[in-house]
């Protein structure tokens, strides 16, 4: 109910900043909330994400927005950039990165259970004389 409020009260507050509204209003600023979320994690298809991924894709669009201001780039271009991030973000994101990590952890374990075998003596006469074995 409270983001209704906000979301409202800020449309209000940017009409009245450029003092001639317009059904088009907010379509300059749809692709960056859209890339964000997708580069933080989120498939446009569904897929899993966290606050701090979004805080920090966050971060590294408006980082990128202000270098593409700095260099000059038209805004057309801008935009070509953020679409281009949009797809390097699902081609990362969702399931996808969720099973490299899964693979990674479990050649991780087995990588560990491969050196404790090979640094596990093999016929250790100690062992079967102390479990009531006779050394043969």
């Amino acid at each position: 109910m409270a983001a209704c409020f906000l979301y409202g009260l800020s449309g209000v507050l940017l009409a009245g900043f450029l003092r001639s509204p317009s059904l088009v209003l907010g379509v300059p600023y749809l692709l960056g909330p859209i890339a964000t979320v997708v580069i933080g994690g989120a498939s446009l298809t569904g897929g899993l994400a966290s606050a701090a991924s979004t805080w920090a894709s966050a971060f590294f669009l408006t980082l990128l927005n202000q270098m593409l201001r700095v260099l000059g780039l038209p805004t057309a271009l801008q935009f070509v950039v953020f679409g281009i991030a949009i797809i390097g973000g699902m081609v990362i994101s969702g399931d996808r990165i969720v099973t490299v990590i899964e693979n990674l952890l479990l050649g991780a374990s087995r990588l560990r259970q491969l050196d404790a075998e090979r640094n596990q003596p093999v016929g250790n006469d100690n062992a079967n004389i102390q479990e009531g074995g006779h050394k043969a």
